[in-house]
């Protein structure tokens, strides 16, 4: 199995969280790609992960580990907004974090002191 971000993650020692990682992946690549399809199609407005749920006819524990998935590789991030769910909680707005701002989203940045290239995320103080 591929590892997390490009293979679905679970939860060490738990056999029926492995399983269902395992039973994912085949379909993991074609999940991806149509939550972050979805997500770039809503442009600027982004979504909440029951709107990504709901509009591609997944279960919200289906959509939302393939939504982190792509948070973890960089392209999808959170917009810095919240939007009210059908329940009436706050959920936070994903949006394309390839062409708009997101807050939290990792990005490449040179070490100060030997220039070497290392991933961050907003709010990461240097020596975090």
């Amino acid at each position: 199995m591929r590892r997390y971000p490009d293979g679905p993650g679970y939860t060490a020692g738990s056999h029926t969280s492995k399983a269902a990682a395992e039973s994912i992946e085949p379909k993991l690549g074609k999940l991806q790609r149509q939550v972050l399809l979805f997500i770039r199609m809503r442009g600027a407005h982004g979504a909440t992960d029951p709107e990504i749920a709901g509009a591609l006819g997944l279960a919200r524990d289906t959509a939302r580990p393939r939504r982190r998935e792509l948070g973890h590789k960089g392209l999808v991030g959170d917009s810095g907004r919240t939007r009210k769910t059908p329940s009436g909680r706050q959920a936070v707005v994903w949006v394309d974090a390839t062409r708009f701002p997101v807050t939290g989203a990792p990005r490449k940045e040179a070490c100060p002191t030997c220039g070497a290239l290392r991933t961050v995320r907003s709010g990461e103080r240097e020596n975090d």
